[in-house]
């Protein structure tokens, strides 16, 4: 499968926009704990309670060598 990630480099002279390979060896990593924040002052007069979620999640490279990347050069 093709997958587009918008944290990859855009396309231009020695930079390195894509990645292929074994993405087995990439570990992601999601904690189930989510932090809530009540915010009832910023549309208090709107009657609204805003509400505010986060979640961590990380990723790694567990195999560096199941990767390559491609490197962009002028013609």
């Amino acid at each position: 499968p093709v997958i587009e990630a918008v944290d990859m480099p855009d396309y231009e002279s020695g930079s390195f926009p894509i990645i292929f390979g074994d993405f087995s060896a990439y570990r992601i990593v999601d904690r189930l704990a989510m932090s809530i924040l009540s915010d009832p002052y910023t549309q208090a007069r709107k009657g609204v309670t805003r509400m505010h979620a986060t979640r961590r999640v990380g990723g790694r490279v567990l195999q560096a060598a199941r990767f390559r990347k491609l490197k962009m050069a002028t013609s």
